[in-house]
């Protein structure tokens, strides 16, 4: 799955991009996300380091949930 995200910006911001893959692993499903496009971004690297903990908990919480 592949998508952009704007990260709480307005909408004539640039987009990041989220790519996300599924991998059959063992018994499970192995989930793996690749966010890019920081560069674009004023501040990117500031708002890459506020994700690197997020994507953590939304990957979790979809964990959870399946």
């Amino acid at each position: 799955m592949h998508f952009t995200w704007r990260p709480g910006f307005d909408d004539d911001k640039a987009d990041t991009e989220v790519e996300v893959r599924f991998a059959a692993e063992g018994d499970g499903t192995r989930v793996e996300l690749v966010h890019t496009g920081w560069e674009k971004l004023e501040n990117g690297a500031k708002s890459r380091a506020g994700y690197d903990s997020g994507w953590e908990g939304v990957l979790e919480a979809y964990r959870k949930a399946v």
